[in-house]
């Protein structure tokens, strides 16, 4: 009940949990977000990348190429 306090903090350890759980099983995932802005903004910087509505995951299977599981096996 301690995440009903702060919502924030939960979005993100499931957010965490989930892409943890998705890169174990081989796959690559990618954050979709997005940001409303008022007005006509042309220039975005670094500071704007906060703030953001997560919408959802990408996730595609990336599999270890046969040359990185040989060097693991030296």
């Amino acid at each position: 009940m301690r995440w009903m306090a702060r919502p924030g903090a939960w979005i993100r350890a499931t957010a965490k949990a989930e892409t943890e759980l998705l890169n174990a099983d081989g796959f690559r995932a990618v954050a979709v977000a997005f940001k409303v802005f008022d007005g006509k903004k042309q220039d975005y910087g670094l500071a704007d990348e906060s703030e953001l509505t997560l919408l959802g995951y990408v996730a595609f299977l990336d599999p270890p190429k046969e040359s990185a599981r040989q060097a693991g096996k030296r």
